[in-house]
Order: C-alpha cells, then structure tokens, then sequence
C-alpha cells in the first residue's frame, strides 16, 4: 500500500512540474521588434502600442510610493520624471512619502 501510494506521489509532481514547464514556456513576451529603434507590444486588449527601446524617463500615474518602490527596485529609480513639487513635499502629509 505504501510502495502504490508514493509511486502515485511521484507521478503527480512529475506530471505537476511538466504542466509547470509548459505553462511558463507559453508565457513569453508579444513584443515585435523593428528596425527603427522601437518595439511594437500587443496588450490585453489587443491594441499595439510603438515604444522606444532606449526609454529615457518614467512616469508613474500620481505619487504612489508602491509604483516608485518597484521602479527602485528594478533599478530604473533614477528614471522616475514625475517628483512632487517642493512645495508639497515640505508640509503636510506629503513629506512622509
């Protein structure tokens, strides 16, 4: 009984990680590359959207520490165009952020 069960076992995490294989293996990039210099990326609403490949600023969509965190913690903190204004920084609930 033992030997049927760990057999049992060991098909389902071998079967387990092959599904685990093939999902991330299907997961790759739509991007289309070009010639000039930028890159053509399908969202999921199926629009395509031109971008450059070299990208010079970020923006991200109001002052939310989390977005600006991820963009640190890629290592693209230095890229981040969107700083609040001193005068906002320096009063109120702002200059905790």
């Amino acid at each position: 009984m033992m030997k049927e069960t760990s057999t049992v076992l060991k098909a389902f995490i071998t079967l387990s990680f092959i599904a685990l294989l093939a999902f991330t293996c299907g997961c790759t990039g739509q991007g289309q590359a070009t010639d000039s210099g930028t890159t053509v990326v399908t969202d999921m609403a199926g629009r395509e959207v031109v971008v450059p490949k070299n990208i010079d600023s970020i923006v991200t969509i109001g002052s939310v520490p989390v977005q600006n965190s991820f963009m640190f913690i890629m290592g693209k903190g230095d890229k981040i165009a969107n700083n609040l204004p001193d005068s906002f920084i320096k009063q109120g609930k702002w200059k905790y952020q």
